[in-house]
Parts: structure tokens; sequence; C-alpha cells
């Protein structure tokens, strides 16, 4: 089983075992074998999350508590591929993934997920993906104006740290007591009545009232499968009406695709909605001729920074430079991108920047702002000597 729970008296014990293999993908200007530093690459992921999620709510130092247990988080996270009762994890090059991580299931409940990450996904995003290997979803959505809204936790004091399943953009989240309500329901595990006469007595009538409240509907099946629709038109409205996961599983088949028109995805770089336009640039990344080219140009100077960066990065996988300028103004942006997770432009362009140049100039996108400016400055540089 990919995903467990068992308990010892008061102590229940979430073990998530995900195995992590590199996939090659090529541009035109490296060969993108698999990192030297890869594995030290998952064994940060490993710490990280083996760290967030065994914090306590108000994210301190601490024993994590559900209905009077203890709960400790256990990840086992190795290289490889393909073995049995491991939820399988597949890590591309940056910018490889322009919808950003993905995961989908073919099984019911939580076995046996596949996902595709980005080997410049950061830490906290690397704990957002473990929520999702134990039955937690996205709480946020995209509106067609290009805001992002948490639907968990809608206003929260900037003193405060951000709910992990909503936010990725910074360092300062925290996993929610409910994250445990939903997985414990998911992996059918219940807290025993004793660890609360034990622990604390004054539970037991809140107790009684959590035991007869039913699991949430969506943890009995919390990813079905996604099917992709076989012509554009709907592919797009789905992509437009969709949940963020399925937002960037349309997202990365576009850009995998050789066999759309490029006469439809030309016309809907002009379409009044943003998600339609983002969609386009990325699929054109893949279409070679003069009207692509044209429009792909005239995007770099689209309303929307997701669009921009998107085409920019679609220029630069068709040999062409005229995208740099964009990605390095992406630098100075606190804007997010539509991405799954959550992401500031700044940090994605920073990926591709960084993959194109082999270098990155010690940018920290999430970095203080005066050491920001400065790699910026190195980066503006950089570009000004080509």
């Amino acid at each position: 089983m990919s995903t467990t729970a068992s308990r010892s008296l008061c102590t229940i014990t979430v073990r998530v075992q995900s195995e992590f293999d590199y996939v090659s993908s090529p541009t035109l200007w490296d060969n993108d074998a698999t990192p030297a530093d890869f594995e030290d690459t998952v064994a940060t992921w490993r710490t990280a999350i083996h760290a967030l999620w065994n914090k306590t709510w108000n994210n301190g130092p601490g024993v994590v508590r559900w209905n009077c247990a203890t709960v400790k988080f256990e990840f086992d996270m190795p290289v490889g591929s393909e073995t049995t009762d491991y939820h399988q994890v597949s890590v591309y090059a940056d910018g490889e993934l322009p919808g950003g991580t993905e995961y989908s299931n073919t099984d019911i409940g939580l076995q046996n997920l596949t996902a595709r990450w980005e080997v410049g996904e950061d830490e906290v995003v690397a704990a957002h993906e473990a929520g999702h290997m134990m039955a937690l979803k996205d709480e946020y959505e995209r509106m067609e104006n290009g805001n992002t809204v948490s639907l968990h936790t809608p206003e929260i004091a900037s003193n405060q740290p951000q709910c992990l399943m909503a936010y990725t953009g910074s360092t300062f989240v925290t996993t929610l007591k409910e994250h445990l309500d939903t997985m414990m329901a998911a992996l059918e595990m219940k807290s025993p009545f004793y660890c609360c006469m034990i622990r604390c007595p004054w539970e037991l009538l809140r107790r009684l009232r959590w035991w007869r409240k039913p699991p949430p509907e969506f943890a009995r099946d919390p990813f079905p499968p996604i099917v992709l629709p076989p012509d554009p038109p709907r592919m797009f409205r789905l992509a437009e009406e969709g949940p963020p996961r399925v937002r960037a599983f349309i997202a990365n088949r576009v850009s995998d695709q050789e066999t759309l028109d490029s006469d439809v995805l030309v016309r809907k770089l002009s379409s009044p909605s943003v998600v339609q336009r983002w969609l386009a640039a990325i699929g054109l990344s893949r279409v070679r001729d003069d009207d692509a080219h044209a429009a792909l140009i005239a995007a770099l100077s689209d309303r929307s920074i997701s669009v921009r960066v998107q085409a920019a990065r679609s220029l630069l996988w068709q040999g062409n430079e005229a995208g740099l300028p964009a990605l390095l103004d992406a630098l100075s942006s606190d804007e997010e991108i539509i991405r799954h997770p959550r992401t500031l432009a700044r940090d994605y362009a920073h990926r591709i920047l960084r993959r194109f140049a082999s270098e990155s100039f010690d940018f920290q996108p999430h970095g203080p702002a005066r050491e920001r400016v400065a790699a910026i400055e190195r980066w503006r540089a950089w570009h000004e000597r080509r």
C-alpha cells in the first residue's frame, strides 16, 4: 500500500511511500542528463516534507495530536521506478511542465498515485504534493480575472502562517487539523476513546459528536482519473473550468503534443480568457511556422504575466531568445502565474532562465528584496553581454 496508517495504543503513524525517477527531456541547448545531485535533491525534499508535516498546527515544534492521539508522519522516498506499492513520481527538468506538478490515479482511493514534478520544485511545493498523497485536495482556485482565491482560509493575518494546501508562495506555511480529519477518514483510522480518558477527559463530549460525523465525501475517492477531451475546444473549456490539478494535467499534455492545429492555437492567443491565452502560448512551443512565431512575439506584451512568461518559454524552446527580456522583467514581479500549485512569476521565470543559462547568479525567489534586486542586476548584465 502506498499510503498507510497504523496505530499502537495512542500513537498513529501515517506512512507514505513514493519513488522518484528522473525523465530525460533534452532541449535545443542541453542534453538534460540526470543531474549528478538528483539523489540529494530527493533527500532535501524528504527532509522538508518530514519536518513540515511533523509540526504542530501553529507552525512550531511539538507533538502533532489528533483527537487525543499522537500522530507521526513517515516518508519513504527512494530513487527508482516501478516498485510495487509506491507512488510513482517522474521528475523533469525545469520548464518541461508548464502547467506545474500533476497527479492522477487509476485506482480508487489513495494507492498508486502517478505524479510529475520538475526538479526545481522547492521544499514547500514538495510538502504540498505530499499532502495530495494523503488525500488532501488543493484549497485554492484561480478565477477568470487571474486572481487566486483561497477556498480554505480566504483571509489570514499577515503574522500567521498560510495554509499549506492553499498557498505555496512562501516558507511561512502550516498544516491544519482539518487536514488530519480528511486523511484519517480516507485511511479509515480512528482515535480510541481511552486516549481521551488518559490525556484529556474533558474532550469526551466533543469526541462523541465527532464520532457520529460522516467522513468527508471526497476522501473516499479523492482523485479520479482525468480523461482528456479529444477535441481542442472541449479541452480548452475543461482547462478553464476545471480544478487546478485538471488544468495542470491539460497544460502539460498540450505542451507534449505536436498535433494540435496551429491556427486554433493562434486564434486562442486572442481570446478574452486568460486561461485560454495561457494554454495557447504553451501549445505553440512545438509549432514552428511564421504565424505562430509572430503570435508568440505579440503575446510578450499580453496584459497577463502568466501569458507573457509562457510565451517567452515557448520562444526559447524554439531557439528564439526574444522572450528573455520578459523573463528578466518577471524576476521583479510579486504576482502569481497560472500553475499548480500556486507559483510566483519570479520563481518560475528564474527556473527557466537557470536552465537556459546554467547560471543562477544567487537569485533567491523567496529571499530578501535587496538581495533579489542585486541578483537581477547580475542577470541583466549577463543578458547585455550576449
